[in-house]
């Protein structure tokens, strides 16, 4: 499975698990560029559905 088919509420808590347990760093940043993505997709579409009306 791939990182982008994993629903954003376990992508936030496995980055907070992996803060936690002080994981890898790398590990980290590749949650954290996934989970800032999808945010930035969100704001997207918000202001394109806004737009809409």
């Amino acid at each position: 499975m791939h990182l982008k088919e994993v629903p954003t509420e376990v992508l936030l808590a496995a980055y907070r698990s992996a803060q936690h347990y002080e994981l890898d760093e790398d590990f980290l940043n590749i949650l954290k560029s996934h989970i800032r993505e999808r945010e930035a997709e969100t704001v997207i579409d918000m202001e394109e559905e806004m737009s809409l009306r």
